[in-house]
């Protein structure tokens, strides 16, 4: 196995931490524009599709970086299970044509606070990681 660079490793974090607040962004966007009272359902389901397949490109991205650089771990992997129960959710409310969002609305306040642990864990990550200011 190859020895990787501190800064690489920094690098990676940072980029981590980047394509998963941008997944977590649109996703929430997916979801703002279902409750919108400013467009009509059709407009709705459209416009939050869209929103989800710009966060889908971001959360490939972020899984893409992790399984190439083995970057593992459990509040990450906390992030990846309430994206993808939060996504099941969304598709699911939107297929189905629901009215009752409670169980989207739970998996995307679940989805929020989980990226609140893991952008957390990556921000120590870095924060400690870095090199000592002289």
């Amino acid at each position: 196995m190859k020895i990787r660079d501190k800064d690489d490793i920094l690098n990676d974090a940072y980029y981590l931490q980047e394509t998963m607040r941008e997944a977590k962004s649109y996703a929430e966007d997916a979801y703002e524009v279902l409750v919108n009272d400013n467009f009509n359902s059709e407009e709705r389901y459209v416009l939050s599709l869209q929103f989800l397949t710009l966060s889908q490109q971001y959360y490939i991205d972020f899984k893409r970086l992790l399984h190439a650089k083995e970057l593992y771990h459990v509040e990450l992997d906390s992030f990846i299970n309430a994206y993808e129960d939060f996504r099941f959710q969304l598709r699911k409310f939107i297929k189905d044509k629901d009215n009752n969002i409670s169980w989207l609305y739970t998996a995307r306040n679940r989805l929020s606070e989980k990226w609140s642990e893991a952008n957390e864990f990556l921000s120590n990550f870095i924060k400690n990681n870095m090199n000592p200011q002289k």
